[in-house]
């Protein structure tokens, strides 16, 4: 059976851990990655951060009326992982209400920033009304100060399943749908996603996704990873001048031969894969 394949964007402002009050990425890249999906009759999932939805709404609401999926991105990006359990919920909750507001409709699905949820999150998540989280990223693991763990993803599962309150990374009583984000094969720890494609080329994507081993394929991109950033801003870390293009090219072939286009009943969405899954 040919995997289901899920093509995600986080819609923040560029690289949040390098720059700030940036938004290229929204105002250029996300024009140059709408023209690939739209040439392909391909819809995504857009994950909307609050900062994104409060400054670009008729850039969000214009998505929605071209058919496109909307969730939540929070409504900062550091680790929600970091914070109490009300803290998270404060969070989660401000940029729902804000999405809410914007598009005349709940969010039902999403993802933490830099994938810090954990158990706390999937409760917030839980009172909010959220039905989808795609927030873990197996075998993602992140250091800080002292080498103390801040997510330790090593271990997550594969496939979908319901998380625990406990630990994220385990299946558990939760009535949330944990879809995980595909890890890259070639790249231990890092998502299957558009840096990759700029870096290595639409060959090496296509071989990692084939390596994928899940139910899924859930591809990340970040709209500023859909421009020259590096041109804009010299001072970035120099790996961003390969992961980062406005040339498409090699992202339509990879997309085309993942879709299979012309029988593309592979394609789904977050919004709708929960009523699929069967819930403990």
């Amino acid at each position: 059976m040919k995997p289901r394949i899920v093509v995600t964007v986080d819609l923040e402002r560029d690289f949040p851990n390098g720059l700030h009050g940036s938004y290229l990425g929204i105002t250029e890249g996300l024009p140059n990655l709408r023209g690939v999906l739209e040439e392909l009759d391909v819809l995504a999932d857009f994950f909307v951060s609050q900062e994104v939805a409060e400054r670009f709404g008729t850039a969000i609401r214009d998505l929605k009326a071209k058919g496109h999926y909307l969730g939540s991105h929070g409504s900062q990006h550091g680790y929600l992982c970091k914070m109490d359990a009300k803290a998270q919920y404060q969070d989660i909750s401000k940029s729902t209400e804000t999405l809410s507001e914007l598009l005349s409709s709940r969010p039902v699905f999403f993802r933490a920033p830099q994938f810090g949820a954990d158990g706390n999150t999937i409760m917030a998540l839980e009172d909010l009304g959220y039905q989808v989280d795609s927030s873990v990223l197996p075998g993602r693991l992140v250091r800080q100060r002292f080498f103390r763990k801040v997510l330790d993803f090593t271990d997550a599962p594969l496939g979908v399943y319901n998380p625990s309150h406990e630990d994220i990374t385990k299946e558990g009583q939760s009535p949330i749908v944990e879809i995980p984000l595909t890890e890259n094969s070639l790249r231990r720890g890092t998502p299957l996603g558009m840096g990759f494609v700029n870096s290595e080329g639409a060959e090496a994507a296509i071989a990692a996704s084939r390596a994928n081993k899940g139910e899924y394929i859930t591809f990340l991109i970040h709209p500023w990873e859909c421009i020259d950033i590096v041109e804009s801003f010299p001072h970035l870390p120099r790996h961003l001048a390969n992961e980062c293009s406005s040339d498409m090219s090699d992202f339509r072939r990879m997309l085309e031969e993942l879709l299979d286009l012309g029988e593309s009943t592979n394609l789904v969405h977050l919004a709708n894969e929960y009523k699929g899954v069967k819930t403990q």
